[in-house]
C-alpha cells in the first residue's frame, strides 16, 4: 500500500517527528528545570511562560511530545510492520497530522497577535509539523 504514502513520505514523516520530539523535549526539560530557554530575540520566555502555555490544563510541550511520539510510531510501524500498512493507519496519520497543523496554526497565531513575542523553539516545532504535512502530499 506504499502507493498512498511512499517510502520517501514515510522517512520524511519519521524525520519530522524526531525533529519535533527533540524540540518539544528541549522545551519540556528547560521548563521542568526552571532553566532559561535561549532564543535569538529573547521571546521564548514570554511565550513558554504565558497564560497560553497550556491548553485544557495540559502544558503545550507535553501535548507536543505526545503528538510527535504517536505520529512517529505510526510512521515507524509503516516501515517495520507490513500489517500496519492499511487505510486505517493512513487515515489516522492524516487525521492526527491535520489536527496538529490546526493546533500549530492556532499557537503561531497566539504568538503573532496575542503574546506578540516569538519563541524560536516553538517555531521549530511548527516547522516539524509543516514537514509532517508535506510528507502527506509529496
Amino acid at each position: 500500500m506504499h502507493d498512498i504514502l511512499s517510502v520517501m513520505n514515510i522517512y520524511l514523516g519519521l524525520l519530522a517527528s524526531v525533529i519535533g520530539l527533540g524540540v518539544a523535549s528541549h522545551i519540556y526539560r528547560k521548563k521542568k528545570s526552571n532553566t532559561k530557554l535561549v532564543c535569538p530575540r529573547n521571546g521564548c520566555e514570554y511565550v513558554v511562560h504565558s497564560t497560553h502555555a497550556t491548553t485544557l490544563g495540559i502544558p503545550n510541550e507535553l501535548m507536543g511530545l505526545g503528538y510527535y511520539i504517536v505520529i512517529g510510531l505510526l510512521y515507524a510501524g509503516l516501515l517495520i510492520l507490513p500489517c500496519m500498512d492499511t487505510p486505517l493507519v493512513h487515515n489516522l496519520i492524516r487525521g492526527i497530522t491535520g489536527a496538529g497543523v490546526l493546533f500549530t496554526l492556532y499557537l503561531v497565531g497566539l504568538q503573532a497577535f496575542v503574546i506578540k513575542h516569538w519563541c524560536h523553539w516553538c517555531l521549530g516545532s511548527a516547522f516539524a509539523t509543516l514537514l509532517l504535512a508535506i510528507a502527506l502530499f509529496l
